[in-house]
């Protein structure tokens, strides 16, 4: 069954391109383009389409604008931003604000496809040097991480999940590791954002990431779950 992809470009000749690889690709569909927030915003709210893939600069506003207001109507829809931005510079912020993806455009179409992809997977996408550059951040913060009285709120299940999470586990294959099906995992991944007080599911990997490397080697949750895939490291 084909999922489908609404993209919002002001650039005709880089509209035209998305719509191409969009269409040539065999799980995929078009249901609409927008050059506009405001032209976008009607027709997202209308067909609900899968996946959002939108450019961050538009003639009449930002992504990101657009993503919120789409959000406070639909908040379970998911956005793949796309920018000639650094992604040094926006895409944190794009991924704080709400979206599940940021894709230079500068980057091949077989990177914006594996994007849309990983969100329709219920995953989020960043690029290896984006989570490289968060990871080292964040050791060198140690401020961030959740002290033990959040952690105590989670149930064993739940701390188990938060630990795959944080080793760079995808929802796939933490289903898979623990003979659980993905709606189960993203259940798991709703109440431990709720219970820790995490803002979405970008803020919920960083934690998890820092708290991960600050914990003991042996402690880790390949170590838990002996029948683990070995593509966690990603």
């Amino acid at each position: 069954m084909s999922r489908s992809v609404f993209v919002v470009e002001d650039h005709p000749l880089m509209a035209e391109g998305i719509r191409n690889v969009i269409e040539r690709a065999t799980d995929l569909e078009l249901a609409g383009t927008a050059g506009s927030t405001g032209e976008a915003l009607d027709a997202i709210l209308g067909k609900e389409p899968d996946v959002v893939v939108s450019d961050l600069a538009l003639p009449d506003g930002s992504g990101l604008e657009l993503m919120k207001r789409v959000q406070t109507a639909s908040p379970e829809q998911r956005f793949v931003i796309l920018s000639v931005y650094a992604e040094s510079v926006y895409a944190e912020r794009a991924l704080r604000a709400g979206a599940s993806g940021y894709v230079m455009k500068e980057a091949a179409s077989e990177t914006l496809l594996e994007a849309v992809r990983t969100v329709l997977r219920g995953d989020m996408y960043i690029s290896p040097a984006l989570r490289e550059r968060l990871v080292q951040r964040l050791i060198a913060a140690p401020g961030r991480k959740p002290d033990q009285d959040q952690l105590d709120l989670l149930s064993d299940r739940e701390l188990e999940v938060y630990r795959m999470i944080g080793t760079g586990y995808s929802r796939s294959e933490i289903a898979e590791a623990l003979h659980i099906s993905p709606k189960t995992v993203e259940s798991y991944r709703a109440k431990i954002k709720e219970k820790m007080g995490f803002r979405n599911a970008s803020e919920m990997m960083q934690h998890a990431v820092a708290w991960r490397l600050d914990q003991p080697r042996g402690e880790s949750a390949e170590a838990m779950n002996g029948n683990a895939p070995a593509t966690h490291g990603r």
